[in-house]
């Protein structure tokens, strides 16, 4: 079983939705960091939840293409819009309580820290040797 599970698949679903943001997590100095990456999108228009040991970000990048516009004639047109929802299964040793976020130059970033009690079960165990 893997350690962090996307809830939903993401193969056809981006394409479906009209995008979907890219995302990493990244395991290191006793926590987790997921970092979204989101141009164009303002951090009033995301929204992030923990329900029932599932993280949720949802947000909402609004389209800026004006029809009509007198003096523009648009010849290529690749940016996405809409809405976008990723949700993760948070692994047991999450301190959910302690998840933090910022937002800056269009990237959001989580810190997901392991609890206490997670980082104190660590176990080395030692190899016998036949000789």
């Amino acid at each position: 079983r893997q350690m962090f599970e996307a809830t939903i698949p993401l193969d056809s679903l981006a394409e479906a939705l009209g995008w979907m943001p890219a995302m990493e997590i990244v395991e290191k100095n006793g926590g987790l960091f997921l970092t979204a990456e989101l141009p164009g999108v303002f951090a009033k228009d995301v929204d992030i939840t923990v329900e029932d040991g599932v993280l949720n970000i949802r947000g909402e990048k609004k389209e800026e293409h004006k029809e009509g516009e007198p003096d523009s004639k648009y010849y290529v047109w690749e940016r996405r819009f809409g809405s976008f929802q990723r949700s993760f299964t948070l692994p047991r040793e999450i301190d959910a309580e302690k998840i933090s976020a910022k937002f800056e130059s269009g990237v959001l970033i989580l810190t997901l820290p392991k609890s206490e009690k997670a980082k104190a079960q660590g176990k080395k165990i030692p190899i016998a040797v036949n000789k």
